[in-house]
């Protein structure tokens, strides 16, 4: 029960989690594209995200990875797909209530590539 209070908590806290969240604007998304090029905007059934595909020398390093970019995003209250295959982790985050991507889309995203070159 107490988990569930703290996970509801979190999800209360993320600006990106409300219904009338802003969408990150096109000139943001552009910078972001352009400094951080790994990552690719796509446009999936009925939503917009960001996705990355890391390389990993195996299994244990790409799972690694998941774990590390799974504390950021409990850290707030925001979370990521993550697909593990062997020597790759792939990484998606939009905002589902907007559909659509927010600042803290991008925000995360580059977190997630500093915890890629931490290791």
């Amino acid at each position: 029960m107490e988990a569930r209070q703290e996970m509801d908590k979190d999800t209360q806290d993320c600006e990106a989690c409300s219904f009338d969240a802003q969408k990150a604007p096109a000139d943001i998304l552009t910078k972001f594209i352009k400094d951080n090029p790994s990552w690719t905007i796509e446009k999936a059934a009925d939503y917009r995200c960001l996705t990355q595909t890391y390389k990993m020398a195996d299994f244990k390093s790409a799972f690694h990875l998941s774990e590390l970019i799974t504390q950021i995003a409990e850290n707030h209250g925001h979370h990521p797909r993550l697909i593990i295959e062997y020597g790759l982790l792939n990484v998606t985050w939009w905002s589902h209530k907007i559909k659509d991507l927010h600042q803290l889309d991008l925000d995360l995203a580059a977190k997630c590539d500093e915890a890629y070159l931490s290791l």
